[in-house]
Protein backbone atom coordinates (compact mmCIF):
# COMPACT_ATOMS: atom_id res chain seq x y z
CA UNK A 1 0.00 0.00 0.00
CA UNK A 2 1.21 3.32 -1.07
CA UNK A 3 0.45 6.87 0.44
CA UNK A 4 0.55 10.07 -1.80
CA UNK A 5 2.81 12.67 -0.18
CA UNK A 6 1.08 15.75 0.94
CA UNK A 7 0.92 17.90 -1.33
CA UNK A 8 1.98 21.02 0.84
CA UNK A 9 1.03 24.36 2.66
CA UNK A 10 -0.87 27.21 1.38
CA UNK A 11 1.83 29.46 0.52
CA UNK A 12 4.46 27.34 -0.38
CA UNK A 13 6.62 27.81 -3.42
CA UNK A 14 5.61 25.13 -5.37
CA UNK A 15 9.37 25.07 -7.22
CA UNK A 16 12.33 26.47 -5.66
CA UNK A 17 11.61 30.44 -5.81
CA UNK A 18 13.56 32.80 -8.49
CA UNK A 19 15.84 35.06 -7.14
CA UNK A 20 14.26 38.42 -5.97
CA UNK A 21 10.57 36.02 -5.42
CA UNK A 22 9.49 37.22 -2.36
CA UNK A 23 9.17 40.68 -0.67
CA UNK A 24 8.84 41.33 3.02
CA UNK A 25 6.02 43.84 4.21
CA UNK A 26 4.15 44.38 7.59
CA UNK A 27 0.89 43.13 7.84
CA UNK A 28 -2.27 45.87 8.01
CA UNK A 29 -4.69 43.97 9.94
CA UNK A 30 -5.03 40.17 10.20
CA UNK A 31 -3.93 38.12 7.57
CA UNK A 32 -2.50 34.60 6.84
CA UNK A 33 -0.25 32.26 4.38
CA UNK A 34 -1.91 31.54 0.87
CA UNK A 35 -4.24 34.52 0.85
CA UNK A 36 -3.55 37.59 -1.82
CA UNK A 37 -2.57 41.12 -0.33
CA UNK A 38 -2.20 44.72 -1.61
CA UNK A 39 -0.33 47.80 -0.72
CA UNK A 40 -1.60 48.77 2.70
CA UNK A 41 -2.13 52.43 3.51
CA UNK A 42 1.19 53.01 5.33
CA UNK A 43 4.60 52.57 3.39
CA UNK A 44 5.90 49.02 3.59
CA UNK A 45 2.83 47.56 4.75
CA UNK A 46 0.26 45.05 2.95
CA UNK A 47 -3.53 44.03 3.60
CA UNK A 48 -5.91 41.67 2.25
CA UNK A 49 -7.82 43.50 -0.30
CA UNK A 50 -11.18 45.40 0.86
CA UNK A 51 -12.04 46.58 -2.95
CA UNK A 52 -11.22 46.17 -6.22
CA UNK A 53 -7.75 46.17 -7.76
CA UNK A 54 -5.39 46.56 -10.01
CA UNK A 55 -2.28 47.68 -9.53
CA UNK A 56 -2.18 47.81 -5.74
CA UNK A 57 -1.42 44.27 -5.85
CA UNK A 58 1.37 42.96 -3.74
CA UNK A 59 1.06 38.64 -4.06
CA UNK A 60 0.73 36.16 -2.07
CA UNK A 61 1.40 35.96 1.84
CA UNK A 62 4.54 33.09 2.05
CA UNK A 63 4.45 30.21 3.96
CA UNK A 64 7.24 30.20 6.82
CA UNK A 65 8.09 26.85 8.22
CA UNK A 66 9.66 29.28 11.47
CA UNK A 67 6.18 31.08 11.84
CA UNK A 68 4.17 28.89 14.31
CA UNK A 69 0.98 29.59 13.21
CA UNK A 70 1.29 31.68 9.77
CA UNK A 71 -1.24 33.84 10.53
CA UNK A 72 0.25 37.45 10.75
CA UNK A 73 -1.24 40.19 13.57
CA UNK A 74 -1.73 43.72 12.59
CA UNK A 75 2.64 45.34 12.29
CA UNK A 76 4.01 41.85 12.16
CA UNK A 77 6.31 41.40 9.55
CA UNK A 78 5.61 38.31 6.76
CA UNK A 79 6.91 37.63 3.29
CA UNK A 80 5.02 38.09 0.12
CA UNK A 81 5.59 35.81 -2.87
CA UNK A 82 5.90 37.93 -5.57
CA UNK A 83 6.95 36.12 -8.57
CA UNK A 84 7.00 31.98 -9.00
CA UNK A 85 4.78 29.29 -8.64
CA UNK A 86 3.15 29.02 -5.22
CA UNK A 87 0.73 26.39 -4.03
CA UNK A 88 -2.88 28.42 -2.65
CA UNK A 89 -6.16 26.52 -1.65
CA UNK A 90 -8.62 28.10 -3.20
CA UNK A 91 -12.76 28.36 -2.72
CA UNK A 92 -14.24 25.30 -3.25
CA UNK A 93 -17.63 26.68 -5.01
CA UNK A 94 -14.59 27.54 -7.79
CA UNK A 95 -12.98 24.85 -10.25
CA UNK A 96 -9.93 26.29 -11.48
CA UNK A 97 -8.26 24.87 -14.58
CA UNK A 98 -5.01 25.14 -15.85
CA UNK A 99 -3.64 28.22 -17.94
CA UNK A 100 -6.50 30.42 -16.77
CA UNK A 101 -6.33 33.75 -14.97
CA UNK A 102 -6.59 33.66 -11.09
CA UNK A 103 -8.64 35.82 -8.77
CA UNK A 104 -8.55 37.39 -5.24
CA UNK A 105 -11.63 37.75 -3.19
CA UNK A 106 -12.04 41.62 -2.00
CA UNK A 107 -15.66 41.35 -1.21
CA UNK A 108 -17.47 38.85 1.52
CA UNK A 109 -20.47 37.07 -0.52
CA UNK A 110 -22.30 34.26 1.25
CA UNK A 111 -21.03 31.09 2.91
CA UNK A 112 -17.58 29.64 2.27
CA UNK A 113 -17.20 33.19 0.43
CA UNK A 114 -15.99 35.47 3.71
CA UNK A 115 -12.05 35.28 3.37
CA UNK A 116 -10.84 38.15 1.94
CA UNK A 117 -8.01 37.85 -0.32
CA UNK A 118 -9.44 34.07 -1.11
CA UNK A 119 -8.07 32.80 -4.41
CA UNK A 120 -10.76 31.46 -6.74
CA UNK A 121 -11.17 30.87 -10.52
CA UNK A 122 -13.66 33.83 -11.02
CA UNK A 123 -15.19 37.49 -10.54
CA UNK A 124 -17.90 35.96 -8.23
CA UNK A 125 -19.99 38.22 -9.83
CA UNK A 126 -17.39 41.05 -9.04
CA UNK A 127 -16.98 40.36 -5.48
CA UNK A 128 -12.76 39.63 -6.66
CA UNK A 129 -10.64 40.74 -8.78
CA UNK A 130 -7.88 38.79 -11.48
CA UNK A 131 -4.45 38.68 -9.99
CA UNK A 132 -2.38 40.51 -12.22
CA UNK A 133 -0.03 38.37 -13.87
CA UNK A 134 -1.36 35.47 -12.25
CA UNK A 135 -2.44 31.91 -13.77
CA UNK A 136 -3.27 28.83 -12.17
CA UNK A 137 -0.82 26.12 -13.40
CA UNK A 138 -1.71 22.83 -11.92
CA UNK A 139 -4.46 22.18 -9.97
CA UNK A 140 -5.03 19.10 -7.11
CA UNK A 141 -9.13 18.98 -7.14
CA UNK A 142 -8.96 16.71 -4.05
CA UNK A 143 -7.12 18.65 -2.25
CA UNK A 144 -8.76 21.93 -3.64
CA UNK A 145 -5.40 23.60 -4.19
CA UNK A 146 -3.54 25.03 -7.15
CA UNK A 147 -0.43 26.04 -7.94
CA UNK A 148 -0.58 29.87 -8.80
CA UNK A 149 1.62 31.09 -11.69
CA UNK A 150 3.26 34.98 -10.57
CA UNK A 151 4.57 36.85 -13.08
CA UNK A 152 6.20 39.54 -10.55
CA UNK A 153 3.76 42.36 -11.16
CA UNK A 154 4.51 44.28 -8.16
CA UNK A 155 3.50 47.83 -6.31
Amino acid sequence: MTQDPPIGQSGQFFYPPPTGGTITRFSEGLTAAGLAVVAGTAEGDAEVPSAEFTNDFLGIVHYDDLHETNIYADKEQMGVARKGFVLVSYEPDTDPTPDTPAFARHTANGAGKLTLGAIRANADTDNASAIPGGMFRKIFPAEKKAVVELSGHVQ
